[in-house]
């Protein structure tokens, strides 16, 4: 396997593992929320979650593989394991991105805000869930009262 194949799988995986992630986060947020997706039952979301969480990591250990393998880049396993501590761009290795082409930097501003919209979403279900809880309680004690 050439050096530019391996570059470009490196990336390819990391790409893929990006998106895959993310729909991972996406969908346990949903199955968290008890969302349905059209189509689907509520256990199909559930089980479509644990496949693509495996899909996902799969994806990160070739993505992982090839960034070690790759001779462009002397990345080793420390790099792998301890964030942040790579001779080679310490803070974007260790951020795991990619900014060297504009797609990838949209598709990773993307995936971000993906995130933070449902991850807002979900605590602002929590909290509102938090205030109906007490509220909730306390009726149902008065009710018990002979």
């Amino acid at each position: 396997m050439t050096s530019e194949t391996l570059w470009y799988a490196n990336r390819a995986t990391g790409a893929v593992c990006l998106v895959l992630f993310t729909v991972v986060v996406l969908l346990g947020i949903a199955v968290r929320l008890r969302a349905r997706i059209p189509g689907l039952p509520r256990f199909g979301t559930v089980t479509l979650h644990r496949t693509l969480s495996l899909c996902a990591l799969v994806f990160l250990v070739l993505h992982i593989t090839t960034a070690i393998v790759d001779s462009y880049v002397d990345i080793t396993v420390a790099d792998v394991l301890v964030p942040f501590v790579s001779e080679y761009q310490p803070l974007w290795l260790g951020l795991g991105t990619d900014t060297g082409t504009d797609w990838m930097t949209w598709l990773t501003i993307t995936c971000v805000a993906a995130v933070l919209t449902a991850g807002g979403i979900r605590v602002a279900h929590s909290a509102r869930a938090a205030r109906r809880t007490p509220a909730a309680l306390l009726r149902a004690a008065e009710g018990a009262r002979p």
